[in-house]
């Protein structure tokens, strides 16, 4: 990837030491940011700020990237990765002027409404880290993920609702927006302020190239690896399942390992190295997760898993 798009796995070094080098700069974030207009225009509008944005999407933030390029912007940075996760993870507390939410999935079905801005901890994280006075702006065409919004997070003890426009003249709009609104769609404008200070617990505890295991059980080999594809375990708030193995040429074997913390999913590759008496279990530095619970319980279990057989 190109200078401005910071990768999940190289997010947190390179945040730390951004955050320890610029002071007293407004900086602006926009999750999920589409084809990237909005934020793009945004940059262009206000050079002396900084934007970080964030979006799942791979096409998305390549089209992003080449707007960024087009413009030659130096205060863009995207992250590609899910929002609530990378904000509390990756930024400290009251570092974000505003953030904006343009148009987000509804997620009007019952399964899926855990996705939804209003549910799980995304509301104590925009809290955190937001600066104080800082805005939360959600656009939305739903009119009753609007009310919700307004409702659960003007109910936040550190987040207050500030107004909720409809159809107003914004000085940056989206494609959509634009085309919408000239249809004579309702579009809905929810805006809150931070106005008390809050924090949240971190849950990842560094990069993985700090961490390693050592076993000494059974001497790695496929047919061994192979009998933990599709073993799973944790819990609800945890979870991890190995999946595929494979052999280097070099003698090392990866194990595929999913994992999930509450609704943040890592997908990676542990390294298994065969060494006299013993064996080094770290992770694929090609796919360096975020060292989190449900990681750190999938290593310790392939170790005791590989140990245990050992026994037997």
């Amino acid at each position: 990837m190109r200078a401005n798009v910071i990768l999940d796995r190289d997010a947190l070094s390179f945040l730390d030491v951004y955050f320890k080098t610029h002071e007293n700069v407004s900086i602006i974030g926009e999750i999920g940011f589409g084809n990237g207009e909005f934020l793009v225009d945004l940059a262009k509008k206000n050079p002396e700020k900084l934007y970080f944005g964030f979006e799942v999407s791979r096409t998305c933030l390549m089209k992003c990237q080449a707007k960024v390029e087009r413009e030659e912007l130096d205060n863009v940075y995207l992250l590609p990765g899910d929002a609530r996760f990378l904000l509390r993870e990756c930024f400290p507390d009251g570092v974000f002027e505003g953030i904006y939410m343009n148009f987000p999935c509804p997620w009007p079905k019952k399964r899926h409404e855990k996705r939804r801005v209003t549910a799980g901890f995304f509301p104590d994280v925009l809290a955190a880290v937001l600066s104080f006075g800082g805005f939360f702006e959600l656009t939305t065409d739903a009119k009753e993920y609007a009310f919700e919004s307004r409702q659960i997070l003007g109910r936040h003890p550190a987040l207050s609702f500030e107004s909720h426009e409809i159809n107003p003249e914004r000085a940056v709009m989206t494609k959509y927006e634009r085309k919408w609104t000239a249809e004579g769609k309702t579009i809905h404008v929810v805006r809150f302020r931070k106005e008390k200070p809050w924090t949240v617990i971190r849950i990842s505890e560094g990069r993985a190239s700090e961490m390693h295991l050592e076993s000494k059980g059974a001497k790695p080999d496929m047919k061994l690896l192979s009998t933990f594809y599709d073993n799973s375990g944790g819990s609800r708030e945890q979870r991890w399942i190995f999946k595929n193995c494979f052999k280097g040429s070099d003698g090392t074997f990866l194990l595929e390992t999913m994992t999930a913390d509450e609704e943040f999913q890592q997908h990676f590759y542990i390294k298994i190295v065969p060494r006299e008496g013993k064996s080094l279990i770290k992770f694929d530095p090609a796919t360096k997760p975020f060292v989190t619970p449900a990681v750190k319980k999938a290593m310790q279990e392939l170790r005791n898993r590989m140990e245990e057989i050992q026994e037997k």
